[in-house]
């Protein structure tokens, strides 16, 4: 009986593990997306990068909140600086692909960039 048991605990946390990245998941999906010709990579010590083949374009840091994500531009040619940081949106991941919506950011660029969304995750 023990090891009935056993089977049906591991059962309800493998069931639990794969429902907490489906749609409506308020855990961030970290990883790897593609925007336009551009690399956004997006890692779990709470930094994130925008890159091609040629260079990098954004630096910073982001912190979740639910389904809100505040970014703040630390570096990069294109980093947003100044009285522009931080930007706030809402997220959205369905499974292939996470939307950002506007909620405040001050800097057109970053706000052109995350509105052109969805971004297309790399790989599994």
């Amino acid at each position: 009986m023990p090891k009935v048991a056993f089977i049906l605990i591991l059962m309800a946390l493998c069931t639990s593990c794969a429902s907490s990245q489906k749609s409506g998941s308020s855990q961030f999906p970290i990883g790897a997306y593609k925007i336009r010709s551009a690399q956004v990579d997006y890692y779990g010590n709470g930094t994130y990068r925008i890159f091609d083949t040629r260079q990098v374009y954004v630096l910073g840091r982001y912190k979740i909140d639910g389904n809100v994500i505040t970014m703040t531009d630390t570096g990069g040619e294109y980093g947003c600086k100044g009285n522009s940081n931080p930007a706030k949106y809402k997220w959205n991941f369905d499974g292939t692909s996470i939307k950002f919506t506007l909620i405040e950011d001050r800097c057109d660029a970053r706000r052109t960039a995350m509105l052109e969304s969805p971004f297309r995750k790399l790989g599994r």
